[in-house]
């Protein structure tokens, strides 16, 4: 009696093994390569603006973000001003300029220009914000000027504020979701980058503000003249004995009455979000691509 050997055949993979493994392996190749051209295109733009910074820096152009609505409607807080510079005699009246006051070189204004006097290095200037009702109480020289604001971007001096706690966050985001498995970093960036972002937002509200501008108290009742200092529209009333409203944009001027005083002689003054048109539309999207993210992360699981 003799006895055989034989080696067994390797199983036959699955039909459904042949039908759904090569797309999954083709789907993954996929997402490398998309990663690898999403950070390659990151990179690229981020020398490019490295680039463009060091360029207009040399070229003496500097940015500046508004933190008082001194300048109402032309540059409201959050505006960010960039300004070129430019040699004082060619500065005129009207123009609007950034400067440090003499004696605080560590501060910095932007006003515009009432009244510009002398020639050459004699010439002096006197400056006013648009809500002041009188110049500032400084005589300027070229030597405080810095330069000629030549471009204002509305909002997006709260993102450059903002920035230092965004890249803090993030980057604590990131080391967290390094620690955590494959299948969970998605969920850790979507909700980390999201619990980022709002609370940047409730530290800074760069939404709502609003900036006493004057007030005063009458035998029928008592006024307040307000300036918003957020990104949206508000409407502003009195809290108690409210005699109308007002819609205020952002660095427009507005009042607010109120038919009596309180019993301790103040006005409380309320600010809410009065919004319009596109801001009800990007309110309800903006959580779209939190759920969309979450929603992939599920089917990659599946």
């Amino acid at each position: 009696m003799t006895t055989s050997l034989v080696a067994p055949f390797p199983a036959l993979p699955s039909r459904h093994a042949v039908r759904h493994g090569r797309p999954r392996r083709r789907f993954a190749r996929y997402r490398r390569r998309r990663r690898l051209v999403a950070d390659l295109a990151a990179l690229i733009a981020a020398l490019l603006l490295a680039c463009v910074l060091a360029i207009g820096w040399v070229g003496g152009w500097r940015a500046h973000v508004m933190v008082t609505a001194s300048m109402g409607r032309v540059a409201p807080v959050g505006t960010l001003v960039l300004s070129q510079q430019v040699a004082a005699g060619s500065v005129r009246t009207g123009e609007i300029v950034v400067f440090h006051p003499p004696g605080q070189p560590r501060t910095t204004f932007v006003h515009r220009v009432v009244a510009v006097r002398g020639t050459g290095p004699g010439q002096t200037f006197t400056t006013r914000g648009d809500l002041s009702g009188a110049p500032d109480p400084w005589t300027l020289t070229a030597r405080q000027l810095v330069g000629r604001a030549s471009l204002r971007i509305r909002a997006v001096g709260w993102l450059v504020t903002m920035a230092p706690w965004l890249a803090a966050g993030g980057l604590v985001v990131l080391l967290l979701a390094a620690l955590t498995t494959a299948e969970a970093r998605r969920v850790v960036h979507i909700l980390g980058f999201t619990l980022v972002v709002i609370v940047a937002v409730y530290h800074y509200r760069p939404l709502v503000g609003m900036e006493l501008v004057t007030s005063g108290a009458s035998g029928h009742g008592a006024q307040a003249t307000v300036v918003p200092t957020g990104i949206l529209p508000v409407e502003v009333r009195t809290v108690q004995h409210a005699a109308g409203h007002a819609v205020l944009l952002p660095g427009q001027v507005g009042t607010v009455r109120a038919t009596a005083l309180n019993a301790d002689r103040y006005v409380r003054i309320l600010a809410t979000p009065h919004l319009m048109g596109w801001w009800w539309l990007l309110l309800a999207t903006w959580p779209l691509p939190l759920v969309a993210g979450l929603c992939q992360r599920r089917g990659d699981a599946e």
